[in-house]
């Protein structure tokens, strides 16, 4: 029998339910703790809007004119005069009166597009107390989103990757590519990130996580080792006046895999993502990427060959890239990609997403 036990201290089975935590965390519950974060902007914009524009009714009824400008606005209001709150910023235009009949108007837009929210309210405000508000979608929303949960994979990946090669011995560590690559696209992954990342209320938010980093250590020779700081710095939690502690949790049963930017694992979107994000030379990303549509091609034909040539090519590809006199992939961006891929079991889960 394998013996489950390294030198380091720690025991394979430990490594696995972290490696298992790690990759549900950025690959399913993240993406949902997102879409709550992204609704919860929405419904704080909407109770700050409404004591802004309240304040300005206030402010001109007295002044017979409206706030000139944001820190005059915000003070109004008894709210940061530098205009972020909650993750999103008051902005009014140059000129706040137009026409005969004056009409002020100011925006809340989200800091961070896509992460701190994805909607903008358009606020305008008239004498006597008329007020209209418009929520529209913010510009580049989905594109900061995916950038943000690009990031997150990628930070999670090179977390794993490492996990995966700490065993001294390569049978250790075949043994755990092996568990992984049974375990990585199973309905286990997101009930053991659950369990480990929920809060008191039985919920997981991004408090929560905050808080349950200690689950994600790992003692090594080289002291104590986690990755959840690293993953959860790229989601961006609390900039710009976002508070952490209101953020919403969800239940197991809410995390449906319907979020923008839930992935499965082990699998081709997860792939792309980590090559946009590892790849910054055009041609080379773009190489790549046929490469990853090639293998995809046959694995929805159940071309067994075919995944496999395609995915053999890619990690040559990878590894050329990485020995160029100015290489193209960084060391961290080979390791995390080549264990990604893996040996060829990984070649029939990627097929099974299909089945």
């Amino acid at each position: 029998m394998r013996r489950k036990e390294s030198r380091r201290g720690f025991t394979l089975i430990e490594l696995l339910v972290v490696i298992s935590i790690t990759t549900g965390m950025v690959t399913q519950v993240i993406p949902a703790a997102q879409k709550a974060r992204e609704a919860a902007a929405k419904m704080k914009c909407q109770n700050n809007l409404k004591q802004l524009a309240i304040a300005a009714h206030n402010y001109e009824s007295v002044h017979h004119w409206f706030p000139p400008n944001v820190p005059e606005l915000m003070k109004a209001a008894n709210l940061s005069e530098t205009g972020e709150i909650d993750g999103m910023k008051v902005l009014i235009p140059s000129t706040p009166s137009t026409g005969i009949v004056p009409a002020y108007t100011f925006t809340i837009d989200p800091v961070a597009p896509g992460v701190t929210g994805s909607e903008t309210a358009y606020v305008t405000l008239t004498p006597g107390g008329g007020t209209t508000a418009v929520f529209k979608p913010t510009p580049g929303a989905t594109q900061g989103r995916e950038q943000m949960l690009q990031a997150v994979r990628a930070a999670g990946a090179i977390h794993v990757a490492d996990l995966l090669s700490l065993p001294p011995s390569a049978a250790d560590r075949q043994w755990l590519l092996d568990r992984f690559a049974e375990s990585a696209n199973s309905p286990a992954v997101l009930q053991n990130a659950f369990n480990a990342l929920k809060g008191s209320d039985g919920k997981v938010s991004f408090r929560s996580m905050i808080d349950a980093k200690g689950r994600l250590l790992i003692g090594t020779d080289n002291g104590v080792y986690s990755g959840a700081d690293y993953i959860l710095e790229r989601a961006m939690v609390g900039i710009n006046g976002e508070s952490k502690e209101t953020l919403p949790g969800m239940t197991l049963a809410e995390i449906d895999g319907k979020a923008p930017g839930d992935v499965a694992p082990l699998g081709f979107p997860m792939l792309r993502s980590l090559t946009q994000t590892f790849l910054h030379d055009p041609a080379a990303l773009q190489s790549q990427l046929n490469l990853l549509a090639q293998a995809e091609a046959a694995a929805k034909r159940g071309d067994v060959g075919g995944v496999k040539d395609a995915l053999k090519n890619y990690n040559t590809q990878t590894d050329k890239l990485s020995e160029l006199p100015l290489p193209l992939i960084s060391p961290a961006g080979k390791h995390t990609l080549n264990a990604w891929i893996g040996d060829e079991r990984y070649v029939y889960v990627f097929l099974g997403t299909y089945n």
